[in-house]
């Protein structure tokens, strides 16, 4: 659905597109339903029919049938919120991870260990929280894992910037 939420994961999905290949043609299609897999599927199918050879959802168990229509169609995927390798690991080759269980975990920490603040708080690369699940970078080759890693960094020390909002 066309939500704020949903639009950060499109802004820095389509940044990063851009950053790997400035000439990749990108399709942003919103399904308005989270829970229609049927839809997603019907969805995928228009997106492969254009000519898409990966496909990132972000869009609960409508995403689902986005994964189901790749498969059937033999093109590549991208999972989302949590590792979806899962499914199908030849199609199913990344998933962008909301890392909840981290960002339950450190606000935990911090009453333990003394220093929680109240209040709204951002958990992102710079607080340990996962962008990616170690399955999907463990089948990266050596060389695509190095540049992960120094990107990694480069986010880290703010010489990245990942666009919340759409351009």
């Amino acid at each position: 659905m066309d939500t704020p939420i949903i639009n950060r994961f499109r802004a820095g999905f389509e940044a990063g597109v851009k950053y790997a290949d400035a000439s990749v043609k990108i399709e942003s299609v919103y399904a308005g339903n989270a829970n229609d897999p049927n839809k997603g599927s019907e969805i995928a199918k228009l997106l492969i029919g254009n000519g898409a050879d990966v496909i990132m959802h972000a869009a609960n168990k409508t995403g689902l049938g986005v994964i189901k229509a790749c498969e059937e169609e033999k093109v590549l995927a991208i999972g989302v919120d949590e590792w979806q390798g899962s499914i199908n690991p030849d199609i199913v080759f990344w998933s962008a991870l909301k890392d909840i269980a981290g960002a339950v975990y450190k606000p935990g920490e911090s009453v333990l260990d003394g220093t929680f603040q109240p209040g709204m708080q951002v958990y992102d690369i710079n607080t340990g929280i996962s962008l990616y699940d170690q399955r999907d970078f463990d089948k990266l080759p050596a060389e695509l894992q190095q540049e992960v890693r120094q990107l990694e960094e480069e986010l880290k020390a703010g010489k990245i910037t990942v666009p919340t909002t759409i351009n």
